[in-house]
């Protein structure tokens, strides 16, 4: 067995370092999809993933793991909590490179960005991967769930980031309260969404209050937004059918990143709202990248 996962391993306790070496095993063998419904399984074979893809384990407490993992030379930590999504994000963002068609566009540019706004931030690791590529860019960042919040602070203090700006909110159209539900496709911390309060749950105690797109923008000095990242779980279908939201978005925003939900029939409202308002379009796997020409000289 290699030095690192030897290392890996003997950071958990006795009884998740069994199961862990089964994980492993099974993997090699190439037959652990038929443990998938084991979640102590899928983790382990999740902590394989990552490990096998050059991530370093430092330690394993209080049921967060750390790893740390280097992005543009600078080694960074991440507290990824067991038994959520945060390990799927983590493979998203980072090892999969989810939003390296908007990394890559202000490389081209030859530009950096001055202000970014994470809406639908989870847990802060595409707020660290921003922080890597632009260290001098603020960052807005937008999360409504608490659990997540008090992640996400966590994660930034592990990286000593500081020129963050966070907002225990979600992106609206108003500055309405909102109700805050786990019902969109796995329920984990990575699929909460916010709908319209309704009259029924007046008294729901997972209630949000919303924040604007012009909002923030004011909070964070009127300046230019160089990009505006969204994945707020389908939220994105009440932004855009919305007019205003619209043409306060094209007035102040430069570059935007969206992952679109597609269980909403979204898509050609998105498309159709940002081509009007002169964004052209580039598409790759997870997400879509729209941007003004004008700023692309």
């Amino acid at each position: 067995m290699k030095h690192s996962l030897r290392k890996a391993i003997s950071l958990f306790s006795y009884y998740n370092r069994v199961y862990l070496i089964i994980g492993i095993l099974l993997n090699k063998l190439r037959i652990s999809k038929l443990l998938a419904l084991k979640p102590l399984f899928q983790l382990c074979n999740q902590y394989v993933r990552i490990i096998e893809s050059n991530v370093e384990l430092v330690r394993f407490r209080r049921g967060i793991l750390i790893a740390n993992y280097s992005i543009q030379g600078k080694k960074f930590c991440f507290g990824i909590r067991e038994f959520t999504s945060d390990i799927n994000v983590f493979e998203t963002v980072i090892l999969q490179d989810e939003y390296e068609i908007a990394i890559k566009h202000f490389s081209q540019q030859k530009k950096q960005p001055s202000l970014i706004i994470d809406a639908g931030a989870n847990v802060g690791f595409t707020t660290i991967l921003f922080h890597a590529y632009f260290p001098n860019a603020k960052i807005a960042v937008i999360e409504p769930n608490g659990e997540n919040l008090v992640q996400l602070q966590f994660n930034m203090n592990l990286n000593q980031i500081q020129q963050v700006e966070i907002f225990s909110n979600a992106l609206w159209v108003h500055k309405d309260s909102l109700e805050m539900h786990n019902n969109f496709r796995d329920g984990k911390h990575w699929s909460v969404s916010v709908q319209p309060l309704s009259s029924v749950n007046l008294n729901s105690l997972d209630v949000v209050d919303g924040v604007t797109l012009e909002d923030v923008w004011e909070r964070m000095g009127k300046q230019p937004i160089d990009l505006l990242k969204m994945d707020i779980e389908g939220a994105e279908r009440f932004l855009f059918e919305s007019e205003n939201f619209c043409h306060v978005m094209q007035g102040i925003v430069k570059n935007i990143v969206i992952e679109i939900h597609d269980e909403y029939d979204v898509r050609p409202i998105i498309y159709q709202q940002m081509k009007k308002n002169g964004y052209f379009h580039l598409e790759s796997i997870n997400v879509d990248f729209f941007f003004k020409p004008e700023y692309s000289a």
